[in-house]
């Protein structure tokens, strides 16, 4: 078994240490020590280890991340990259990172967050690493805990093309609270991207009186801190918005410096439920 566990851990440390362009540290005894089990499983794990052989190609390459974690991301690498690099920090990743977000301070500057409750459709955005998947849906739902100002849990759902051609259902969790309570316009958004921690920051730069849509910028980083990015995105309560909203949004979106026609667009029809 100890034979088993050394070779598991040493097939997971190379691997690691091939991408040693971000990976300031890996913590052989640490991980024998408190991730034996799950590095075993992952070893042996296809997409585990390929997730891994994928990662190491990427140094701070965002596109080339999020692409190995749509294609090999599973369970197993989500506890593996829980177990080392956030529960017992045998895996240190190096940063933080340079990036510098150009946070707008035009926000509205009314709202509750009860008016995100219920379900969104992203259409589109600046970023194409994270605003331009097919099917790409959010659903806020109060937390027991808390009452409808304080807490909600956030499930996105979307579809992803993996690096073989092929189209895979992403599902995610992430909490969703005020980030400052001066200013409801701000809103913390944070959860674990296949075990990777991502913390946001949310400035809502529009909604409408009936909260029908929305344009959103965010301020985000991973990993954490290592990858730092921001992007804006118009959500909605439809797939498709009509043609009166389309007209507001592009005076909105003109109005804080975008121009609408440039967001990515993304696949609206024959989505999952």
């Amino acid at each position: 078994m100890v034979k088993l566990h050394v070779c598991g851990i040493s097939v997971i440390v190379g691997l690691c240490l091939a991408s040693s362009i971000v990976l300031a540290e890996v913590d052989v005894i640490c991980l024998m020590q408190n991730c034996a089990d799950v590095s075993i499983k992952c070893a042996t794990n296809p997409n585990c280890v390929r997730a891994i052989q994928c990662l190491s190609n990427c140094a701070a390459d965002q596109k080339c991340t999020i692409g190995c974690l749509d294609s090999y991301g599973n369970d197993l690498f989500s506890q593996f990259t829980t177990c080392a690099i956030i529960n017992h920090k045998c895996v240190v990743i190096g940063g933080p990172s340079p990036f510098k977000c150009t946070k707008p301070s035009d926000v509205v500057s009314r709202f509750k967050l009860s008016e995100l409750q219920g379900k969104w459709y992203k259409l589109g955005g600046t970023n194409p690493i994270y605003d331009c998947y097919d099917c790409s849906s959010m659903t806020f739902t109060p937390n027991e805990e808390n009452d409808n100002e304080n807490g909600y849990t956030v499930q996105i759902q979307y579809l992803a093309t993996t690096a073989g051609g092929d189209v895979r259902q992403r599902n995610h969790q992430g909490q969703v609270t005020l980030a400052d309570p001066e200013n409801p316009a701000l809103i913390s958004v944070s959860g674990t991207f296949d075990g990777i921690p991502l913390t946001n920051e949310w400035r809502l730069l529009h909604i409408d009186d009936k909260s029908t849509f929305a344009l959103v910028y965010y301020c985000g980083a991973s990993v954490p801190n290592v990858y730092g990015y921001e992007g804006t995105f118009l959500m909605a309560r439809q797939l498709a918005l009509p043609k009166y909203d389309q007209d507001v949004v592009r005076q909105v979106t003109k109005f804080h410096g975008y121009n609408a026609t440039s967001f990515c667009s993304t696949r609206t029809k024959d989505c999952p439920p």
